[in-house]
């Protein structure tokens, strides 16, 4: 009997703990950039044509702080190689106070992806971002920008990184 009661147990705990998988996280397809994301459950999302914005807002000393996601496809004649150049070239040009922090290889299911960890300056604010950069196609690039408020994007990163190493290219 009590082995029973102890197979029943852990059944209904797996189920349980399945079923709040399951209701917790959910998969984002966008179908105009061809690709997908899990969201996870307490942040929002909105789909505008090919990207995507991930929002979530957290209260740090009374100061409401938003970490997010964007996702943006683009459209590119040159090589990927170049494009990233380009990027990493125009950002100090296009961004206020723009600093490189680090920059690095790493692969996103299987896909070759290049980043760059910076800090800006917006409204008045010191930001951090960590931006991905990959080719979803042959000619498009996407890049995958995780921003937060300088002294807050720690406590956003384990969220930004379950999302990003999600991403998935769709056909």
């Amino acid at each position: 009997m009590l082995k029973i009661i102890s197979k029943i147990s852990i059944i209904v705990t797996c189920y349980i703990s399945f079923s709040c998988i399951s209701q917790s996280d959910e998969r984002i397809i966008n179908d105009k950039g061809n690709y997908s994301i899990t969201k996870l459950a307490n942040w929002d999302y909105e789909i505008k044509n090919r990207s995507t914005m991930i929002t979530q807002i957290r209260e740090f000393d009374s100061l409401k702080v938003p970490g997010t996601i964007i996702i943006a496809p683009g459209n590119s004649d040159v090589s990927f190689d170049d494009t990233f150049a380009a990027i990493k070239n125009d950002l100090p040009k296009s961004l206020k106070d723009c600093h490189m922090i680090n920059e690095g290889y790493t692969e996103i299911n299987g896909h070759p992806t290049r980043w760059l960890k910076l800090s800006y300056t917006l409204y008045d604010y010191k930001y951090i971002s960590l931006r991905y950069y990959m080719e979803l196609a042959k000619g498009t690039p996407v890049m995958i920008d995780c921003s937060s408020i300088n002294g807050t994007f720690g406590d956003f990163e384990e969220d930004f990184n379950k999302m990003v190493f999600s991403f998935r290219i769709e056909h």
